[in-house]
């Protein structure tokens, strides 16, 4: 069967302890930034003009294929079709490891999760199937003990490859007090088999004690290498008391000198946004991030820092709060603002990439996508993912789609759904280069039905290039049967081709 055309092999979804019934992943007592009663859903988008047939493999932590499927009924062209629960793929039971989804024509995909906070609270995350791997990834935000929510990290290493591998998982400490340096942690992993890293739980890290201290803190990046040059995946969970984040690993050839950040928000109705920077390379470099406000949503400003190699640095969260930077940022304390954000100077052309926090405290909203290169942007971007006025939580979907060329242009966005209406388009004419459509779609459903969809955005004109991302996000934050979102905000990379 003919692997995605866009992709280099068959796009994995790498599911982190995910239930296909009602579940506890820990039988220990529950900390109170664990998750419990994870389930799994995928979207996956038919990319080609013609229907797709889909098949499906799940393969375990010990490289044990525990189901394969094949769906009988093909995706019509350019359509979308969810997979939730996932015993809809005849998948049951207890699950962790991977999902790798082939097809006999281009398709791209994500993967939602819903689970339980440790303090009861339901939290969501989503993100972008991977697809080929690489034998060494970085991983830009590594948490333990961090913040007043106590945020930890928990990610799952896949082999990719068809030979066994050991993984060298190294933690980098963002600054002095941020943790011990040389903390190291390695697995043995089967091909198609992931091992499981738990920042909250582990004991087996080396050469370090910041990471195996009861409430010792940590915030930082981490690398991982294979032996033998294995290609691996990797799926990153943020959680806390209250969030769960999602994101994946970055393979080298995901980075760039100039990565893009498509939306970005401050003070806006309490959004805030994070850009954890991690340098790929081996010396260090002073970053200028651009930010470029979308209309009527702020001013354009910069922000420089200087992000050390092989470490990490935070952008836009202390450059929109307050002036602590002094002469090295010149955005507006306390102003809304809403667009995008550029690295602009790279004063070592090191390579860059960016996990992208995005948080609601007042809400108790989070959600995290990864950084773009731009040499990757292409003229047309799929969202395998469209809501509006979905669930008891009525959930919708926001677009932001940047116009990462050198001209101006003109985006248009194109929606498909699974069954009923077809919307009409979004357009912008005339986006200047850094500039983007921004779109809440709360007008696709049709009277009380939910609207369940993709999306295609193209741009024409000169050096047509963009990217998008996308937010889910709840209208309703306690349903008719008294039921509470939580946090219910989710937001996944679109997907280039």
């Amino acid at each position: 069967m003919q692997k995605p055309k866009f992709l280099s092999s068959a796009l994995r979804l790498i599911l982190i302890a995910c239930a296909m019934g009602i579940v506890v992943m820990q039988t220990a007592s529950v900390q109170a930034d664990s998750i419990s009663g994870a389930t799994a859903g995928v979207q996956v988008q038919n990319l080609d003009a013609a229907a797709a047939t889909l098949s499906f493999q799940a393969v375990d932590q010990a490289g044990t294929v525990v189901k394969n499927f094949t769906d009988p009924t093909q995706v019509p062209g350019n359509s979308s079709r969810t997979y939730f629960p996932l015993d809809t793929i005849g998948l049951s039971g207890t699950f962790n490891g991977s999902l790798i989804i082939s097809s006999d024509k281009a398709v791209a995909a994500i993967a939602n999760i819903n689970a339980t906070s440790g303090t009861g609270v339901p939290v969501a995350a989503s993100y972008g199937g991977v697809s080929g791997g690489a034998a060494t990834l970085t991983l830009p935000l590594i948490q333990k003990n961090n913040g007043a929510k106590k945020f930890d990290t928990t990610f799952n290493v896949q082999n990719a490859g068809t030979a066994d591998t050991t993984v060298t998982v190294k933690y980098i400490p963002a600054a002095a007090d941020s943790g011990n340096a040389g903390c190291q942690q390695t697995a043995a992993i089967k091909p198609g088999a992931s091992a499981t890293f738990n920042q909250n739980s582990d004991t087996t890290f080396t050469g370090c004690t910041g990471l195996t201290t009861a409430g010792g803190k940590f915030v930082g990046s981490a690398t991982v290498a294979s032996s033998g040059n294995i290609n691996l995946a990797a799926a990153v969970l943020e959680s806390s008391q209250v969030n769960l984040l999602a994101y994946t690993g970055f393979s080298p050839s995901q980075a760039s000198t100039t990565p893009i950040f498509p939306l970005v928000n401050a003070n806006n109705n309490g959004n805030t946004t994070g850009i954890q920077i991690a340098n790929q390379g081996t010396t260090d470099t002073d970053v200028t991030v651009s930010y470029k406000a979308s209309p009527n949503s702020g001013t354009d400003c910069t922000e420089k820092q200087t992000v050390k190699a092989g470490s990490s640095t935070t952008f836009a969260l202390i450059a929109f709060a307050n002036s602590s930077l002094g002469a090295n940022e010149n955005c507006a304390d306390g102003v809304k603002f809403v667009g995008s954000g550029t690295v602009t100077v790279n004063s070592a052309s090191q390579a860059l990439v960016a996990v992208i926090n995005q948080t609601n405290n007042g809400k108790s909203f989070g959600s995290a996508y990864n950084s773009y290169n731009t040499s990757t942007a292409t003229n047309k971007v799929s969202l395998p993912l469209i809501l509006d006025f979905n669930g008891k939580f009525r959930v919708s979907t926001g677009i932001s789609v940047v116009n990462v060329g050198s001209g101006p242009v003109d985006i248009t966005c194109v929606y498909s759904t699974q069954a009923g209406n077809t919307p009409a388009p979004d357009s912008a004419t005339g986006v200047q280069p850094g500039g983007s459509l921004v779109k809440v779609n709360s007008n696709l459903h049709v009277g009380t039905t939910a609207y369940v969809g993709s999306a295609d955005c193209t741009a024409t004109g000169t050096d047509a290039k963009i990217v998008g991302v996308v937010n889910q996000t709840p209208a309703l934050l306690t349903a008719a049967d008294g039921s509470v979102a939580g946090d219910k905000l989710l937001t996944y990379e679109g997907f280039n081709h």
